[in-house]
């Protein structure tokens, strides 16, 4: 941000205190301080779905260890559909349903169908859920006139199920240059915007405004390449020492309870049976 300020690529002021405080506990959006970079807002979203889906998981467990799997499989099958349709509804304004643009529920349910499909090809649920939720946004969408773009959470899942059952994504997902995105997606995903559109707003102000339609192509080119070399450098420099140091930090391994022990010793009776 120094660099761009000096090089008169961004009018912005540098953030606040109160702003960057907010950004290190991922709250910028709820307490209504605006994101730094643009691309953050989707990052405050993960961490609330991830640590939601998990209270959600824990709280599943719990259930099932007192009220015993067919009746949490009911509850669960009523949590996360009420999730769902109040996030479609919440996301659209319908029926009077908002939600603060701060909190994660208002994009749960493009997190989860992406869940769901995991789940489809993992044979936990059927394709048949995943098929409802695609029906139910695509009528919501018609009936609230929202353009097609929309539909891209239904579009991405069927195509992430599509690409497994046919071959397990065996080629559809492996080819080198697929895998070599996929590899510093994340890191392309912060950078593209600070690097690639202030290097393309660099270069465009050595060229004239009414230049031919190649040389702006060529602009945008530029700025594509510039961001994916350096996002490659950043996921060498930082993603994968991150990620080394990350598998040398150990986790308490969970003590078998009394229950694990029972049911353990009940398989092994009836394997040896």
């Amino acid at each position: 941000m120094w660099l761009g300020v000096r090089l008169g690529l961004a009018a912005a002021e540098y953030p606040s205190w109160p702003q960057f405080l907010s950004h290190l506990v991922y709250a910028q959006n709820i307490v209504g301080q605006g994101d730094i970079i643009g691309v953050f807002w989707t990052l405050a979203f993960e961490i609330q779905f991830y640590l939601g889906l998990i209270a959600l998981l824990v709280g599943g467990r719990w259930l099932k260890l007192r009220l015993g799997e067919v009746q949490t499989r009911w509850i669960a099958t009523v949590v996360f559909t009420g999730l769902f349709v109040v996030s479609v509804l919440g996301r659209y304004h319908v029926i009077g349903i908002n939600i603060h643009p701060g909190f994660a529920l208002i994009r749960w349910f493009q997190f989860f169908m992406g869940t769901c499909v995991y789940w489809v090809v993992t044979r936990r649920v059927s394709w048949k859920a995943l098929a409802t939720m695609w029906i139910f946004l695509a009528a919501v969408l018609v009936i609230e006139r929202q353009p097609v773009l929309q539909l891209t959470p239904v579009v991405t899942s069927a195509l992430l199920w599509w690409s497994y059952e046919r071959d397990g994504m065996a080629t559809v997902l492996s080819n080198r240059i697929v895998q070599f995105f996929g590899t510093i997606s994340y890191s392309l995903y912060l950078f593209h915007e600070p690097v690639g559109w202030r290097w393309i707003r660099l270069v465009g102000a050595f060229i004239s405004p009414d230049s031919p339609v190649a040389i702006v192509v060529a602009v945008f080119g530029s700025g594509c390449v510039v961001a994916v070399a350096v996002s490659w450098a950043l996921w060498r420099l930082i993603e994968v020492p991150s990620m080394r140091f990350s598998k040398r930090v150990g986790l308490p391994r969970r003590r078998p309870s009394a229950s694990d022990a029972h049911s353990g010793g009940v398989n092994q009776a009836s394997a040896t049976t």
